[in-house]
C-alpha cells in the first residue's frame, strides 16, 4: 500500500484493500525477509542510479523539474478539506509524501473556517514578483555552494547592492546594511553607536554606559511599540527611550516639535546622560507626517546626536534628475523597498553613514546572512530588473496618484484632509505654506513652524522676523497651488522642499459641515465607516481603502499609494473610476444628513413616535411608535413591551412592501422593537 493510500485510509475513505487480503499481503511479506531485503537493495540501487542521473543533469535543471512539479499540485483546483484533516496533530512516526503535505498546504493558504464562503489566493502581480519570489528558492539553493564561492558571491551581490541604493538615494558616502526584520536595521546602527560613544562597552558591556546612561528620543507619531522595542533590543531600560511631544502652537500638529527636542537633549546633557541617537519621521505612521528634518539636522548637530530618518517620503528621493547631488537627509535612513515598489519577498535597507570600522563590525553591520539563504539576491535581481528608470518610475506613480487623489479632496466640501502638504509655487513666485499665502521669491514665508527663506530655513528663537504685510497678497488667480511631481523631477529642489511636498499618505474623512478641528461624532463614524465599505467594494481589491480610527479624530479613510501591491498597475483612469464612486456616495451622505434634520423634527412632532439612538446605524435614524395605552403607563412593563415589538415589527413589514430601506432595529437598553429609516 503506497503512502498516499495509507493517508486515505487514515483520512476515514474506503481502502479497496479487503481487509483479508491485506493480511495475507502482510504475512507474506514477514515470512520472506530475503525477498524483502533484495527489494531494499534494489531500490537503493535505482536511488543511486536515479541520483547520478540528476548529478550528470545539473542541479538547476532537477530543481526546475521539482519545482514545477511541487507548484502544481499547490495551483490544483481542491474542494476544501474536512475540519477533521486539517486540524492541527501531532508529528505522525511514518514519514507521508509531499504530495500530501503539499494538498494541506494548499487547503490552509486558500480556506479558513471561520469564513467557508472566502477562497484566498496568492497574487503575483507581474514578473519582477514572480522573479523575486522565485529567487527565494536560488538563493537558499547556493548554500550548497563551496563556502570560499558562497562568501565570494555574497560579498559580490552584497556590494552591487549597497552601490545601486546608495545612488538611487543619493547617499554617496554610505554604506548598507540587509536585514529581513524592518527594525533590525535601526538597532544594529543603534549598538554601532553604543560601541562608538562607550569605547569600553565590548568589555564591560552595560557597566560602561552606568556613568552616562544612553538616550534614545522618538517622536510620539512613532509606532507604541518602538521605543519598548528599541530599548529591549539594545538591552536598555524603558527610561532609555523619550518621547518627543508633536507641535502645538506652530507648524504641524503631527510632526515632531524641534524646540522640545532641543530642550531634552539639553536637560539629558546637564543631568549627565549621553543622547545617543533622534528617530525622524518623514511621511510614516497612519497620518504620514513629516518632522522639519532640517531643522532636528542643525539640533542634532549642534548636541552630537545621530540622527536616523525612517518614512513613505524618503522615496522621493529617487526622483529629482540631479543624481550626482548628495541628499542631505539625516545619518541613516531605513527603506522598506519591498512595499514602495510593490514587489513581494524583499529585504529591508538601512543605509547609513560609516563610523569607525570596529563599531560597524560589532554592531552586525556588515554580517552576510549565508545559513539559510543569500538574502541579498532578491534584491539584486529585482534591482537589475527594474534598472533606475524603473525604481523611480514606480515611485513616480506613486506619488502622482496620492498627489491627484489630495487635489480632488481638498475641494469636495464637508471632507477634511488630516494632512495636508506643504504646497509650494511652481513658478517661484508664490507658496502656501501654513495656510496662508506669501511672496516666497528670496522673501519669507512659513514652512514646517520656521520662517524660512526660499534658499532655506533660518530658525528663530526669539520669535517669528517682522514681515512687511505690504508684500503679503491674495493668492493670484492664474498661479498654480503646488507643485507637481512633474516640476520636482525637472527643477532643482532642496531636499526639505522634496520631503515636505510629496503626498505618500491621503488620509480623509466626512465631517459636519464647517467642522475643522475636533473629534468626529459616533454617527459621523458610521457615515465614514459606510462610505469606506462601498468604496473599496465598487473600486475592488486596487485601491484599498483603509479604515482606521484615530484618537483625536475619530473614524478616517486613509490610502497610502506607496503600500499597495497593485499601485504600479494603476492608471490615471484607475483614480478617476475611485473619484467618482467618492463622489457619487459623497452626495449620497450629504442627502442624508439633510434628510435626518427633517426625519429627526417630523418625528419630534407626533407623541406616538419616538426618536431611537441605534449604534453603528449610518441611515436616517431609527423610530419607535408607541400607542397612547402604552404612553400612560410611563415605564413599560415587560408584557407593553412585547405589545410594542409586535407593532412595530408589524409596521416594519408594511412600509418593507413599499421601500426596502425599512428594517427593524431593537434597542439592546429596553428590549424593544424599533423602525430603522435609511
Amino acid at each position: 500500500m503506497s503512502a498516499s493510500d495509507d493517508i486515505k485510509s487514515h483520512n476515514g475513505e474506503v481502502n479497496a484493500v479487503p481487509e483479508e487480503s491485506h493480511h495475507e499481503k502482510m504475512t507474506e511479506e514477514k515470512d520472506d525477509p530475503k525477498e524483502q531485503q533484495q527489494e531494499s537493495v534494489q531500490g537503493e540501487e535505482d536511488q543511486e542510479e536515479e541520483d547520478e542521473d540528476e548529478e550528470e543533469e545539473g542541479a538547476f535543471s532537477v530543481l526546475a523539474r521539482f519545482s514545477k512539479e511541487f507548484l502544481d499540485i499547490l495551483s490544483q483546483p481542491n474542494e476544501p478539506l474536512l475540519e477533521e484533516e486539517r486540524k492541527c496533530k501531532p508529528l505522525a512516526g511514518p514519514a507521508k509524501h509531499y504530495s500530501d503535505v503539499l494538498r494541506l498546504l494548499q487547503d490552509l493558504i486558500q480556506y479558513d473556517s471561520a469564513e467557508p464562503d472566502v477562497t484566498y489566493s496568492v497574487e503575483l502581480s507581474d514578473v519582477v514578483s514572480r522573479l523575486s519570489v522565485t529567487s527565494h528558492i536560488v538563493s537558499a539553493a547556493l548554500t550548497t555552494l563551496h563556502p570560499h564561492q558562497l562568501r565570494r558571491l555574497a560579498t559580490r551581490l552584497l556590494s552591487d547592492t549597497s552601490l545601486w541604493i546608495t545612488r538611487l538615494f543619493r547617499k554617496f558616502e554610505s554604506a548598507t546594511c540587509i536585514t529581513e526584520d524592518q527594525r533590525e536595521g535601526v538597532v544594529r546602527v543603534g549598538r554601532m553607536l553604543l560601541h562608538s560613544k562607550y569605547p569600553r562597552y565590548a568589555n564591560e558591556g552595560h557597566l560602561a554606559l552606568y556613568a552616562r546612561p544612553p538616550r534614545i528620543y522618538v517622536a510620539a507619531t512613532a509606532h507604541s511599540s518602538l521605543p519598548m522595542h528599541l530599548a529591549t533590543a539594545l538591552g536598555l531600560g524603558g527610561s532609555s527611550v523619550r518621547v518627543v511631544p508633536c507641535n502645538t502652537v506652530v507648524g504641524s500638529p503631527v510632526a515632531m516639535d524641534t524646540a522640545a527636542l532641543d530642550r531634552m537633549l539639553a536637560a539629558d546633557l546637564a543631568a549627565q546622560k549621553k543622547p545617543l541617537m533622534v528617530i525622524a519621521n518623514v511621511g510614516g505612521g497612519v497620518l504620514g507626517g513629516v518632522d522639519n528634518v532640517t531643522r532636528m539636522q542643525e539640533v542634532c548637530q549642534s548636541h552630537d546626536v545621530w540622527l536616523h530618518v525612517e518614512g513613505h517620503n524618503l522615496a522621493a528621493l529617487t526622483l529629482p534628475n540631479t543624481p550626482n547631488l548628495p541628499a542631505s537627509v539625516g545619518d541613516s535612513m531605513m527603506l522598506p523597498l519591498g512595499t514602495w515598489l510593490g514587489v513581494p519577498g524583499l529585504p529591508f535597507v538601512t543605509v547609513y553613514r560609516v563610523l569607525d570600522d570596529r563599531s560597524v563590525h560589532a554592531a552586525g553591520l556588515t554580517a552576510l546572512n549565508m545559513h539559510v539563504r543569500v538574502d541579498t539576491l532578491q534584491l539584486w535581481i529585482t534591482l537589475m530588473t527594474l534598472g533606475s528608470s524603473g525604481v523611480s518610475g514606480r515611485i513616480r506613480l506613486a506619488f502622482e496618484l496620492g498627489q491627484q487623489l489630495q487635489h480632488y479632496l481638498a475641494d469636495v466640501p464637508r471632507v477634511r484632509l488630516l494632512v495636508s502638504g506643504v504646497w509650494l509655487v511652481v513658478s517661484g513666485e508664490w507658496c502656501v505654506a501654513g495656510g496662508e499665502w506669501c511672496v516666497a521669491g528670496g522673501e519669507w514665508c512659513v514652512a514646517g513652524g520656521e520662517w524660512c527663506e526660499a534658499g532655506g530655513c533660518m530658525p528663530s528663537v526669539l520669535g517669528m522676523p517682522t514681515v512687511d504685510t505690504s508684500m503679503v497678497s491674495p493668492r493670484p488667480t492664474d498661479a498654480s497651488p503646488h507643485t507637481t511631481i512633474a516640476d520636482l523631477v525637472s527643477r532643482p529642489t532642496s531636499t526639505a522642499q522634496l520631503l515636505e511636498t510629496v503626498c505618500g499618505t491621503v488620509v480623509f474623512q466626512y465631517v459636519p459641515e464647517g467642522l475643522e478641528d475636533g473629534k468626529n461624532s459616533e454617527y459621523y463614524d458610521n457615515l465614514n465607516s459606510w462610505l469606506g465599505q462601498v468604496v473599496r467594494r465598487e473600486v475592488g481589491g486596487y485601491i484599498p481603502l483603509e479604515l482606521v480610527s484615530m484618537e483625536g479624530a475619530g473614524l478616517v479613510l486613509r490610502w497610502s499609494p506607496l503600500e499597495g501591491p497593485f499601485t504600479h498597475h494603476l492608471t490615471p483612469l484607475a483614480l478617476e473610476e475611485l473619484i467618482h464612486s467618492l463622489d457619487q456616495q459623497i452626495e449620497i451622505l450629504n442627502a442624508t444628513v439633510k434628510q435626518r434634520e427633517v426625519f429627526s423634527e417630523l418625528v419630534s412632532q407626533s407623541d406616538n413616535l419616538q426618536l431611537a439612538e441605534i449604534p453603528q446605524w449610518a441611515g436616517l435614524g431609527g423610530v419607535r411608535y408607541v400607542p397612547d395605552a402604552c404612553l400612560a403607563q410611563g415605564a413599560l412593563p415587560d408584557s407593553a413591551k412585547e405589545d410594542v415589538n409586535f407593532l412595530n415589527s408589524h409596521l416594519v413589514e408594511q412600509l418593507k412592501a413599499t421601500d426596502s430601506a425599512f428594517s427593524l432595529g431593537e434597542l439592546c437598553s429596553l428590549l424593544v422593537s424599533c423602525v430603522l429609516s435609511g
